[in-house]
């Protein structure tokens, strides 16, 4: 037996959040009764309603997903855009975790634990986010210091970001290096080096927490591991 909440997040159908908000509101039931109190336990092998829809029993899952460019991070596309699902031969109802634009490749999660989910993606949890990133211009050291010291950007501080592995071309002036990032925010990495007048030219990200893309290639997925999964809960 599990909290209500907990059961309807690992089914993957929406966050543990979400759920409390769903049964407060008199939208959930359990076996044909109204559930409105929270920590109600109950089984996963109850009949359980969410909002007019049955839970599904389906077994949870998370891969570990090498995005490639060229598609979008949602589950379905207005535009008709390859999703990062059509990666993924298997038929359980997925997500992903966070975003990666169209034309940024790297790590992403996939997942139906929405309990999961809902633990990666609360700003409070500050998990280490590595990029690699290409972009036009000379990586200035005063540029460096801004953003290692938490850079201003339309009004809000931002976190400290991390910049390791410069190198610069002098001759075609370009320059590649790593960024650690401890937030995510919309075009977050674009809109910095946009400030100082550089274009990205490639974004990739290769390490989320404790996890890399070691063994993939673009467009493959592994499972994640048991000791990984625990890892994450406890970031």
């Amino acid at each position: 037996m599990d909290r209500l909440q907990k059961i309807i997040a690992q089914s993957g159908i929406t966050s543990r959040r979400k759920a409390e908000s769903l049964i407060t509101e008199g939208k959930v039931s359990v076996n044909g009764q109204i559930v409105t109190t929270l920590g109600t336990k109950a089984s996963p092998s109850d009949d359980i309603v969410v909002d007019g829809k049955a839970l599904s029993k389906e077994e949870p899952i998370t891969y570990v997903f090498y995005k490639p460019e060229g598609c979008v991070s949602t589950t379905s596309d207005d535009k008709d855009r390859p999703t990062v699902l059509d990666f993924i031969h298997d038929k359980r109802r997925l997500y992903p975790v966070g975003r990666l634009d169209y034309d940024t490749s790297g790590l992403l999660l996939i997942t139906n634990e929405g309990d999961l989910a809902n633990h990666l993606t609360q700003p409070n949890k500050e998990i280490e986010k590595v990029y690699e990133v290409s972009f036009t211009g000379v990586l200035r050291r005063k540029t460096s210091h801004i953003f290692e010291k938490g850079m201003i950007l339309d009004k809000v501080k931002l976190k400290p970001v991390q910049v390791s592995h410069v190198k610069v071309n002098p001759t075609s002036e370009k320059t590649t290096c790593q960024l650690t990032l401890k937030e995510g925010k919309n075009n977050q990495i674009k809109r910095m080096l946009s400030e100082f007048g550089h274009e990205v030219t490639r974004l990739k990200r290769v390490q989320l927490g404790p996890l890399t893309l070691e063994g993939l290639k673009k467009g493959q997925y592994r499972d994640l591991k048991p000791h990984e999964r625990k890892t994450l809960h406890q970031l």
